[in-house]
């Protein structure tokens, strides 16, 4: 793996709260790609023992020496402005980065970010799309809010491709550190109201997001949620003055890209449905092992991420049957 673009003349970084499932993730990333990477966390567990296992050493607690001879300083956003390391970093005048906006750094380095967001149902989209892409043989990298099996219970992936699938989160406006060439929006929901003051601000966040596509990149949305086609109606024409092209799914309507049919539920609680192909109009059927109509949806998300990326419909069968969630 080569060292990124966007990090030149830095060789050590250093990371307060390694053991989130984002930044170890980076860390790894980081590690991989020959950089010197250390780390401290309030807690042990099981990212700590991955992250050990990958030769970055890390530190129980927060020690100021940690950071003194660190090119760079990575802080996850939950932690006291008045860590001794973040403190120390400061006063040494050391560069330091919120994490959304360091890992934002690392995927200008990617032709083709695939960016998942919405309100709910973003980690197992995610996988379900990475699930897809692995099986395709798209050689994606990957970052998952969670453990998947298919990832060896990890919730990251590093790979050479220019494709970097990765969950991402409208909370404190993170998503919008992340250049993307996809976006794909599952649903826009009233939350995190700790941060937004409702959802006509929620939408707004949803709005700048979409409109940070490049010129021909590709937009993924929910038909059935109200709230995406507003934002949607809103920013049509700024839409097509980039050419983006937009894809939509839908158990609803038929006029949807991907159109989901003939839904059926077993005792299980596991729904089986049918999709024609836009392109060859032959029907394909598939059956999830997940139960619940939300994860249709969510598997109707990733179904129409992975057409607009050339995926056949044919490959993605296989890989939705078999997913087993994620934690």
């Amino acid at each position: 793996m080569k060292k990124f673009e966007t990090l030149k003349n830095i060789k050590k970084v250093h990371l307060i709260g390694i053991g989130g499932v984002s930044m170890s993730g980076i860390a790894i990333m980081l590690k991989q790609a020959g950089y010197i990477v250390t780390g401290s966390d309030k807690n042990d567990g099981d990212m700590i023992n991955i992250l050990k296992e990958n030769d970055i050493p890390v530190y129980i607690g927060s020690s100021a020496e940690m950071v003194k001879d660190a090119d760079v300083v990575v802080y996850t956003s939950a932690i006291n402005q008045h860590d001794p390391e973040f403190v120390r970093a400061k006063a040494l005048n050391i560069p330091t980065f919120e994490r959304a906006k360091f890992l934002g750094l690392l995927l200008k380095c990617y032709k083709k970010p695939i960016c998942i967001c919405g309100t709910h149902g973003k980690t197992t989209t995610t996988s379900m799309t990475a699930s897809i892409f692995m099986d395709a043989n798209m050689d994606p990298n990957i970052q998952i809010g969670g453990k998947f099996n298919k990832l060896d219970n990890k919730n990251y992936r590093i790979a050479d491709s220019e494709y970097f699938i990765l969950e991402s989160c409208e909370y404190v406006d993170s998503f919008l550190n992340f250049p993307h060439h996809t976006a794909t929006i599952l649903n826009i929901d009233e939350d995190h109201l700790d941060y937004f003051s409702g959802l006509d601000e929620i939408k707004a966040s949803f709005k700048k997001f979409i409109l940070m596509l490049p010129k021909n990149g590709y937009l993924i949305v929910n038909q059935d949620d109200v709230n995406c086609m507003a934002v949607l109606d809103e920013i049509k024409d700024e839409l097509k003055r980039n050419e983006i092209q937009i894809f939509t799914f839908s158990l609803s309507e038929p006029t949807a890209t991907i159109y989901a049919n003939n839904i059926s539920c077993n005792i299980k609680g596991f729904y089986s449905f049918n999709i024609i192909d836009p392109k060859t109009l032959k029907k394909h059927s598939f059956y999830l092992t997940v139960p619940g109509i939300h994860n249709v949806y969510d598997a109707l998300a990733a179904i129409t991420t992975s057409y607009a990326h050339g995926i056949k419909l044919s490959q993605m069968r296989k890989s939705l049957n078999e997913f087993s969630g994620a934690k």
